[in-house]
């Protein structure tokens, strides 16, 4: 039998038995891996905040929000709205909703929520391997929420990861700067990784690890 996550104390042994338990009886749906994911990300990340389905939308430019906003302060019945990290957006733009984002957050309220993680989880619908065509829009779906993240230093700063989880497989997306021009550009997540070989649970300590610094 696979084990998960084995060197973390603050994990439950019957929290990695449900984990383990995917690799024989792959999960159909995303939702049986919703409640297990949130108990696990909430372990990991206890110097961080975890928001299930955070809503996200493009943040506005300065000058949309002094066009919008002005000297009066936000008018909560026009078009602008703040989100989650506590960016302005507009109530125009499309919501989206990760199914998790965890952030670093300070008790300084002029510092915005600062996202550390973007975890997506897709359905498989039968219980066999994931199709191409699922891994394509599970890619897509989330290089789409790693792009609403915008330039750093508004939402994220540093570093900052996407997850895709479809049944047992795991991909990632992360901020690219280019040599050429210095544009940051967030990379497709084109190569998949066993949830049981170690990769997962590395990755998320990395980020763990960013957000106890955060604390400092």
């Amino acid at each position: 039998m696979v084990d998960f996550d084995p060197d973390d104390d603050n994990i439950p042994q019957k929290l990695r038995n449900r984990f383990a338990s995917w690799d024989t009886e792959v999960p159909r749906l995303q939702y049986s891996q919703y409640g297990p994911m949130d108990k696990y990300l909430n372990l990991k990340f206890p110097d961080a905040m975890v928001k299930p389905q955070g809503l996200m939308r493009p943040i506005m430019s300065e000058r949309e929000v002094e066009i919008e906003v002005g000297d009066d302060g936000l008018d909560d019945v026009g078009n602008v709205s703040i989100d989650s990290t506590g960016q302005y957006v507009s109530k125009q733009d499309q919501k989206r909703y990760p199914d998790f984002i965890v952030a670093s957050y300070y008790e300084d309220e002029e510092k915005h929520d600062k996202i550390r993680l973007i975890l997506e989880i897709g359905s498989l619908q039968k219980r066999e391997a994931a199709s191409q065509n699922a891994k394509n829009e599970i890619q897509k779906q989330l290089h789409d929420y790693m792009v609403l993240l915008g330039d750093e230093g508004e939402r994220w700063a540093t570093n900052v990861l996407g997850v895709g989880i479809l049944g047992t497989e795991v991909c990632f997306s992360r901020p690219r700067r280019s040599k050429q021009n210095g544009w940051i550009t967030f990379t497709n997540a084109s190569k998949w990784y066993n949830l049981y070989d170690g990769t997962f649970v590395k990755e998320i300590d990395k980020v763990a690890e960013m957000c106890r610094k955060d604390e400092d």
